[in-house]
C-alpha cells in the first residue's frame, strides 16, 4: 500500500491552497506599501512544499483539524511551522545540539511544488518505488542526527547557560566532508522553472540531483562516524542496544528517548563527543566507500556519474567550492585576484571577467538567502569589480588608468571581508586552490575577447 493517496492528494491540495491564499494576501499588501514579515512569507513556503512532498502520514492528523476546524493559512503554516522546527527535530536529535539533516535535499521540493497536483502524485509513488523520500517524511530524516560540523562543518553557536559539549570537546568540522559540501545554498539543487507532463518525467529530471544527496548524506555519516560508535559502545554496554543494532535505524519512540537521555548524560556527553577528537580527513574520506552514492549509482547506471563533481579531489575542490556560494575565499577568486592580476597583468581583466564570473554570481545567491547588510555590501563590491573587469577590457586612455584599480581594490575588500568572516576556512581554501592552480597551471588558458560574454 502506497504512502501516497490519490483522495488525501486532493485534500492537501485544499490545505496548500488556503496556505497560499495567505501569501497572496502578504504580497499584496506588501505592493500596497504595508510592512510584512519576509520571514512568514518564506515560512509558509516552506510549509507548503513539505506539506507537499511528505508522506501523508507526516502531516495526516494536521489536515483533518485545519478542515474540521476550517483553520487559516497562516494558522496552518504556524502549525506545520511548530512540527517541522520542535516537534520532528526533538523527537529525531540523538543529543539536544543535534542538527537533522534532510537525506534528500529539500531544495529538490521547490521544482516539485510547482507541478500539477496529479503529477507530484505520480511523482512521490514513483520515487516511494525507487525509495526515496521528500519533505519532512520520517523516511527522509530518520537517523540524520548530526553534529553542526558533521552538518554543515562548523561549530554550533554557543549556548546560554550550558556547556556546549560539541564546541568544548568536539574538533572542528570541514565543509567538503559535510552534510553540505557545496554550501547550504547548494546551486546543484537548483532547477529552472518548468512544467512536466508526468510523474516520471519529473522523476527521471531530478535523478542526478538525487546522487548530490546520496553523496552528501555519506559524507555527514562519515564526519559522525567516530561519536556514533562511542554512543552505540556505551547503549549496549548499558543494554540500551542489541549487538549489531545501529542507533540511526531507530524510529522515534520509548527506545530512542531511552538512549537520548542516557547520552545527555554529562560524563557520557563528555566522552560521545570527545570521540570526534580530530576533523575528519577528507583524503580518507574520498577512498571509504559511499553506501549511498553505490545505490543511487546501481539503480541508475546510465546516469554520468563521472561527470559530476564527485569522486576526485580535483573534481570537488575545484567545482564544489567555486559553485557553492561560500563566502570564503574560493578557488575561482584566488585564481581571480592573485594570479590573474600578478601573474597574467596583461590580460587580467579578461582572466578575472571569466574566472570570478562564479563570485558575483554567489553574492547574488547569498543576498537573496539573507539580506544582511554585509552581504548587501559584498554584492556591491563584487558588482564594482566586475564592471571594472569590464571596462579594461577595451582599451581607453580614459577609463584604462582607473579600471584596474578599482577592480584590484574592490576584489580586495571582498577578501578582507571574507578573512574576517571565516579566516580559518579563508587560510585553507587558499591553499587548496594554489596547489590547484600550480598543478594544472598548464590548463588554464585565457580567453580570447571574441568569446568573452558581451
Amino acid at each position: 500500500m502506497s504512502k501516497f493517496d490519490a483522495e488525501y492528494n486532493e485534500v492537501k491540495t485544499r490545505i496548500v491552497a488556503k496556505i497560499q491564499e495567505w501569501v497572496n494576501e502578504q504580497k499584496a499588501l506588501k505592493a500596497a506599501g504595508k510592512k510584512v514579515s519576509k520571514s512568514g512569507v518564506k515560512q509558509a513556503e516552506r510549509a507548503k512544499r513539505s506539506i507537499i512532498s511528505s508522506t501523508d502520514e507526516t502531516f495526516g492528523f494536521l489536515v483533518e483539524e485545519a478542515l474540521s476546524k476550517d483553520l487559516s493559512g497562516e494558522a496552518i503554516k504556524n502549525k506545520i511551522r511548530g512540527l517541522i522546527e520542535r516537534q520532528f527535530p526533538k523527537n529525531l536529535r540523538l543529543i539536544s545540539s543535534d542538527r537533522i539533516h534532510h537525506k534528500n535535499a529539500l531544495e529538490l521540493v521547490e521544482l516539485v511544488s510547482q507541478q500539477e497536483p496529479s503529477v507530484v502524485l505520480q511523482f512521490l509513488q514513483r520515487s516511494e518505488k525507487e525509495g526515496y523520500f521528500f519533505g519532512d517524511s520520517l523516511e527522509n530524516t530518520k537517523g540524520a542526527s548530526f553534529t553542526e560540523p558533521a552538518h554543515t562543518g562548523a561549530f554550533p553557536q554557543d549556548t546560554a547557560g550550558k556547556i556546549n559539549y560539541p564546541k568544548e570537546y568536539g574538533a572542528p568540522g570541514v565543509r567538503l566532508v559535510s552534510g553540505h559540501p557545496a554550501g547550504t545554498n547548494d546551486p546543484r539543487f537548483k532547477f529552472k522553472n518548468k512544467i512536466y507532463s508526468s510523474g516520471d518525467e519529473l522523476f527521471d529530471a531530478i535523478t542526478p540531483a538525487l546522487a548530490y544527496s546520496a553523496d552528501a548524506l555519506d559524507r555527514a555519516l562519515f564526519a559522525d562516524r567516530p561519536r556514533i560508535d562511542m554512543l552505540e559502545t556505551l547503549a549496549r554496554n548499558q543494554g540500551l542496544l542489541e549487538p549489531g543494532e545501529s542507533v540511526r535505524e531507530l524510529a522515534p519512540g520509548p527506545r530512542l528517548q531511552a538512549i537520548q537521555k542516557f547520552a545527555e548524560q554529562p560524563d557520557n556527553k563528555i566522552l560521545i563527543e570527545g570521540a570526534r577528537g580530530q576533523t575528519a580527513s577528507y583524503e580518507e574520506f574520498l577512498r571509504s566507500e559511499r553506501p549511498n552514492l553505490a545505490r543511487w549509482q546501481a539503480q541508475f547506471p546510465e546516469q554520468p556519474l563521472a561527470q559530476m563533481p564527485l569522486g576526485s579531489a580535483e573534481l570537488e575542490t575545484n567545482l564544489l567550492n567555486v559553485k557553492g556560494g561560500s563566502m570564503v575565499l574560493d578557488n575561482a577568486k584566488l585564481l581571480r585576484r592573485g594570479v590573474s592580476r600578478l601573474i597574467m597583468p596583461a590580460t587580467a581583466s579578461a582572466a578575472s571577467l571569466v574566472l570570478g564570473a562564479g563570485d558575483l554570481q554567489a553574492r547574488e545567491e547569498r543576498v537573496e538567502q539573507d539580506p544582511s547588510l554585509i552581504n548587501k555590501l559584498q554584492l556591491g563590491l563584487a558588482q564594482a569589480e566586475r564592471k571594472a573587469d569590464l571596462a579594461g577590457l577595451v582599451p581607453n586612455p580614459v577609463t584604462s588608468p582607473i579600471a584596474e584599480p578599482v577592480g584590484f581594490f574592490s576584489g580586495l575588500a571582498n577578501v578582507g571581508i571574507d578573512i574576517a568572516r571565516d579566516p580559518i576556512g579563508t587560510v585553507k581554501t587558499i591553499g587548496g586552490g594554489m596547489r590547484y592552480f600550480i598543478e594544472n597551471a598548464h590548463e588554464h588558458r585565457v580567453p580570447s575577447f571574441s568569446t568573452l560574454p558581451r
